[in-house]
């Protein structure tokens, strides 16, 4: 039974990398759509939620405003899983939300599930911009336990 993971991010290059991604590796008997969210809330209340409220500055943000929060974040999550499945025409497909550094979260992920393979997009950023903002892809590519199938922005699915 092969086990194939799609990751994205709800954009039209993870949508494009997952249709190839299925094309190239059909028929799977499993297919386990996967996006990872960071609930983090932004601001200096954020960073610093046991802090006093001081003139000009944000309330602290209580333990319900994270999970509220975290809750919408989520939702945004599952929103891009189905608009994914609808344009694979799997909408049987498992989905995931996962939460942390999308790299780590995707490989332990495809451990515990035993993946046969991973596909996902890759932006093909410069050297600079790769080494400053890091690449999910070659986080993955380097410490995922199966072989990764990754899709440069320039290749398309074709019907």
């Amino acid at each position: 039974m092969s086990t194939v993971i799609v990751c994205t991010d709800g954009s039209p290059l993870a949508e494009d990398a997952a249709r190839t991604g299925v094309a190239l590796l059909r028929p799977a008997d499993s297919l386990l759509l996967v996006t990872v969210v960071e609930p983090k809330p932004t601001g200096l209340a954020a960073t610093m939620p046991g802090f006093g409220a001081q003139p000009g500055m944000p309330p602290p943000v209580s333990a319900d405003h994270f999970e509220v929060m975290a809750e919408v974040v989520r939702e945004g999550g599952n929103a891009v899983l189905d608009r994914t499945a609808a344009a694979l025409g799997t909408p049987d497909a498992e989905r995931r939300v996962l939460t942390g550094k999308p790299g780590e979260a995707i490989c332990a992920l495809a451990q515990e599930v035993g993946a046969d393979v991973i596909v996902m997009a890759t932006r093909g950023l410069g050297g600079f911009r790769r080494a400053v903002l890091g690449s999910v892809s070659g986080y993955v590519s380097r410490n995922a336990p199966c072989p990764v199938l990754v899709v440069p922005s320039h290749v398309v699915a074709t019907d």
